[in-house]
């Protein structure tokens, strides 16, 4: 099947915020697909990309498709596992001061 028979149909909701609204799009739709393959076997994902191409969105998302199934009921799944982390890269981030900073952030 296609990925453009897979997008889903978009509603806007004026309650939402505007960091929290993902357009369905075919390329929304891959990823989002992927991402939920990734997680369901516990493997770590890094997304990247410009400022506003809805990468928190759509990881917000997928999160919430893992916890609540098709039906709308409970999967079992244990949401604390996963944490999520924000980084802004600039010109002088190097090799040595990512990795410290990203570790700093999750030995708290």
């Amino acid at each position: 099947m296609p990925w453009e028979a897979s997008v889903p149909s978009f509603e806007y909701r004026p309650d939402l915020p505007y960091s929290e609204l993902l357009v369905p799009s075919v390329d929304t739709t891959r990823y989002g697909a992927l991402l939920d393959c990734l997680l369901a076997v516990d493997r770590s994902v890094l997304l990247t990309g410009p400022a506003g191409a809805g990468k928190s969105a759509l990881v917000r998302r997928c999160l919430q498709n893992q916890q609540v199934g098709a039906a709308g009921s409970l999967r079992n799944v244990v949401v604390h596992q996963w944490a999520g982390h924000s980084r802004t890269f600039k010109v002088h981030a190097d090799a040595v001061r990512v990795p410290q900073a990203t570790l700093s952030r999750l030995c708290k």
